[in-house]
């Protein structure tokens, strides 16, 4: 388990705070990890390993839904002069399918995790901080407004409660703003990775 710490949100920067609006929009935090045949080369048969599955409308991705699978035969069918093993599976569906392990999850929470990713995202490639495109849609949607607060920073609070509300100060307005946010979700103070500070 990593080692957190707390941090006043009103100090928060870089990749703590990255971290720290992640979590606010139900981003994924890690990257899922797949089954892999060590995983399950000793796992009476059957076993269960669970999928995600995707609903599209109009080429976009609209929801998620984890669902098991049973494993009903793994190994290397030989008759087909395979190298690797596979396994037969049937999905909550009822089809019956051939396949690999490393195309499901082990458990259930890894499963959610990518489900999670692929509806809200990750961190690789997220620095609100530091890109407009991530953090304007964030300040529409909580309704943000910015003064000046003075010596360069900026003052963010939110529209409808003004400045006698919650307010937070950066020295620019994503840094103020993404302050604000985690503000709002989690008070004063925020338990972050030890490891994205300083």
């Amino acid at each position: 388990m990593k080692k957190m710490k707390t941090v006043r949100t009103s100090e928060i920067s870089g990749r703590a705070l990255a971290w720290a609006v992640a979590l606010v929009q139900g981003r994924a935090l890690r990257e899922p990890v797949y089954a892999t045949n060590d995983d399950v080369k000793d796992l009476p048969i059957p076993f269960t390993l669970y999928e995600v599955t995707h609903v599209l409308r109009n080429d976009v991705l609209v929801s998620t839904h984890v669902q098991p699978v049973t494993v009903e035969r793994y190994g290397i069918l030989q008759h087909v002069r395979a190298t690797a093993p596979s396994i037969t599976f049937r999905g909550a569906d009822g089809r019956r399918s051939l396949g690999s392990v490393s195309m499901f999850f082990l458990t259930e929470e890894e499963a959610q995790l990518d489900a999670q990713l692929q509806m809200k995202g990750g961190l690789k490639g997220f620095d609100p901080e530091n890109d407009w495109r991530q953090t304007g849609d964030l300040i529409d949607e909580v309704g943000i407004m910015f003064q000046s607060s003075g010596h360069l920073e900026v003052l963010a609070y939110t529209r409808m409660r003004g400045t006698s509300g919650p307010t937070a100060i950066g020295a620019s307005h994503r840094q103020a703003a993404l302050r604000l946010v985690v503000m709002l979700k989690f008070g004063k103070e925020i338990e972050v990775p030890a490891e994205l500070l300083g």
